[in-house]
């Protein structure tokens, strides 16, 4: 990864964000098109709004707002402090065929240390009478004692292949988490769960029945990209195991950019 800086003008970047799509202009500065817009929203430089591209394309107009003159000498000149890094690849990579054990035959370290702290869990309230542990590491499940070979099945599949491409997992409180170097995203899988209501004389209260149904959930922010798997009338998770993984990588590249942008601004500060 090598690092540079990049010499502009109001005017010039300002001619530049007109005159092409953020996204690809932010390429060629190694920022996000979210980071490059900050910086113009900081030099107080218009940007094209939602939609103009394509109004372009279609040759319908789009007004073009002329920019600002201000007093603030320091805000005249943009300097960007450009890192350039490999732009994620995983859009190119073919989903991976993750294969799945009928049976829990020699499970992951991690599977055998959880699945005997989940059968010993007590189903609580908070969890809608899910089986899961709290206070203390464990994989990140939260399901029905039916339900939990099966669980048990997928994450270990998982935490299998992810280890031979090269990365790490480990457990929190709780939670299973996926790291590539310092880079760490956390998925959770939880069971669909079904509300009755018991009426009672003065009021009424809750039953909740456990449905079979399975979800992925990777439990972060991130603007615009897939957080959620679920079962569902035709689809399994053991179908889309392999695209799950994948996600997770696209996570993480979207950290690293994130991360790029922070330490970005903190220069132009």
């Amino acid at each position: 990864m090598s690092e540079d800086s990049i010499k502009l003008t109001r005017q010039q970047l300002y001619e530049r964000v007109w005159a092409e799509p953020m996204s690809k202009l932010a390429l060629q500065f190694g920022l996000s098109d979210v980071g490059l817009k900050k910086i113009c929203r900081k030099h107080q430089i218009p940007t094209p709004p939602i939609g103009h591209w394509a109004k372009i394309e279609f040759g319908k107009p789009s007004p073009q707002p002329e920019l600002s003159r201000i007093d603030e000498e320091d805000l005249q000149e943009i300097r960007l402090f450009r890192r350039q890094f490999d732009k994620p690849a995983t859009s190119s990579v073919p989903v991976p065929d993750i294969k799945i054990n009928e049976k829990l035959v020699r499970p992951h370290e991690l599977v055998t240390l959880s699945r005997q702290k989940l059968r010993n869990a007590e189903p609580g309230y908070r969890d809608r009478g899910l089986q899961s542990v709290h206070n203390e590491e464990c994989l990140g499940i939260t399901v029905s004692k039916k339900s939990l070979t099966r669980a048990l099945r997928l994450v270990d599949a998982l935490i299998k292949y992810w280890e031979s491409t090269g990365g790490t997992v480990s457990t929190g409180k709780p939670g299973t988490r996926f790291s590539r170097g310092e880079d760490t995203v956390e998925l959770c899988l939880t069971e669909q769960t079904r509300r009755h209501e018991i009426p009672n004389r003065y009021s009424c209260s809750y039953q909740y029945e456990a449905t079979g149904k399975l979800t992925f959930n990777i439990d972060s922010w991130g603007d615009g990209l897939r957080r959620t798997w679920s079962d569902g009338k035709k689809q399994r998770l053991e179908d889309v195991l392999g695209k799950v993984a994948l996600q997770l990588d696209v996570w993480l590249d979207d950290f690293r950019v994130r991360q790029l942008d922070r330490e970005c601004e903190k220069r132009q500060e």
